[in-house]
């Protein structure tokens, strides 16, 4: 199957929003939060890095990688999804006609001591809780080894660091055998999900809860999983107490118990599954944990000036031409519109925009290349976009975080 830039996108965005979207014990999701995490973050940032994780073939893992983290590092200004990061740029720049299994291993060779330099500085950057100190290739400090090397190292402490040591052979396994039927709402999908955290937990524990708790914690932590996850399947209910109760205890001690690295390792799972073809990609859950003010059109645009304009268009109906608009404005907010007679749909930022510009099969102008005429049979420098008049009796709807 031939995976363009535009399917990676809503690939990988899926995984996200999928993982932090379903109820898992200890996590955050649409009805908990940490202090200084919510729903909302894991779902912007999801947002933010699918567009650049999608890129990862053309321009490497490590560049990827530092290049994600530092979009969410300006945008959210803390660590949200590094670990994803980590785990899906490899998986995004495998070659579409390969499959994980056959192109992993030469891709996970060829990564290089520079491609070591750039993920040392995206983890750098990121500042990711319970790190420590390690005498051989500490973070704090320049690889001289090369970035699959340095995953060996960490193998034995670090369960992403064990994926790139040994070929991915969690991610491909559970990709491959956990998703044995079609989940057709988002509570089948959140129970399928939940299901799969507790066979991760019950069966590795979770690293993370290792490095902040040390090993005795990780290993109770399979022993409460492996209680919930007897329950679960002989019920085939979350709503049960056994996985409140182990929501309960791994939400304790301040959140230091969150399986944080088996939520990473989950929407890697639902990648390479989408990916692969093993289940079918869903459309994204209603996202009820988000926060969409109702504001009108007037408080939208009050005191903010255009500093961008952006033309797209419509994949499907190339090489004619059907035009979107996208507009960003001088705070960080964005709109954008299929016709100057329709509605504006105003966004809080511009990645929001494009997302729900590239969701309906909406390819961005400028980011058109010598493949995409090929493909569908024109020549870019002889595309001009139209002029839109302005319209005060435009409707609007704003849309928030999409």
């Amino acid at each position: 199957m031939k995976l363009d830039r535009q399917t990676l996108t809503k690939m990988i965005r899926a995984a996200c929003v999928l993982e932090a979207t379903a109820r898992k014990p200890g996590n955050v999701h649409p009805e908990a939060a940490f202090e200084d995490l919510c729903y909302d973050d894991f779902v912007r940032a999801g947002n933010l890095v699918a567009p650049i994780l999608a890129d990862a073939e053309r321009n490497g893992v490590g560049a990827t990688i530092l290049e994600a983290v530092t979009q969410t590092q300006a945008e959210l200004s803390k660590n949200v999804n590094l670990g994803i990061i980590l785990l899906l740029a490899p998986l995004a720049a495998v070659p579409s006609e390969q499959t994980l299994a056959e192109g992993l291993p030469p891709l996970l060779r060829r990564l290089d001591r520079r491609d070591a330099e750039l993920v040392y500085e995206a983890i750098r950057r990121a500042q990711p809780g319970g790190m420590g100190h390690v005498d051989e290739q500490d973070i704090a400090q320049a690889p001289t080894e090369t970035l699959l090397e340095v995953m060996q190292l960490a193998a034995e402490r670090d369960q992403i660091a064990a994926e790139y040591a040994h070929g991915f052979p969690v991610v491909l396994e559970y990709a491959r055998e956990h998703f044995d039927c079609a989940q057709e709402t988002p509570e089948q999908w959140s129970a399928a999900i939940v299901h799969l955290q507790l066979k991760l937990l019950s069966r590795f524990g979770d690293s993370l809860i290792a490095r902040k708790c040390g090993p005795a914690t990780s290993e109770e932590c399979r022993d409460r999983a492996r209680v919930a996850l007897r329950a679960f399947e002989e019920r085939g209910s979350v709503q049960i107490s056994e996985i409140g109760a182990l929501d309960d205890w791994l939400r304790g001690d301040g959140h230091r118990r969150n399986p944080g690295t088996t939520a990473d390792l989950i929407a890697a799972i639902l990648f390479a599954a989408f990916r692969e073809g093993y289940v079918a990609q869903m459309s994204i859950p209603p996202q009820s944990g988000l926060r969409r003010p109702d504001l009108s059109k007037e408080e939208f645009y009050q005191n903010k000036s255009i500093v961008k304009i952006e033309w797209w268009l419509h994949s499907c109906d190339l090489p004619s031409l059907t035009w979107a608009r996208l507009q960003v404005f001088s705070d960080g907010t964005a709109d954008s519109c299929f016709d100057p007679n329709d509605t504006l749909y105003g966004f809080s930022t511009r990645d929001s925009a494009s997302h729900f510009l590239s969701e309906d099969e909406f390819i961005e102008l400028s980011q058109m290349d010598h493949d995409d005429e090929k493909e569908y049979g024109f020549v870019i420098a002889s595309i001009i976009p139209p002029v839109w008049p302005s319209d005060s009796n435009q409707e609007f709807e704003y849309l928030g975080t999409y």
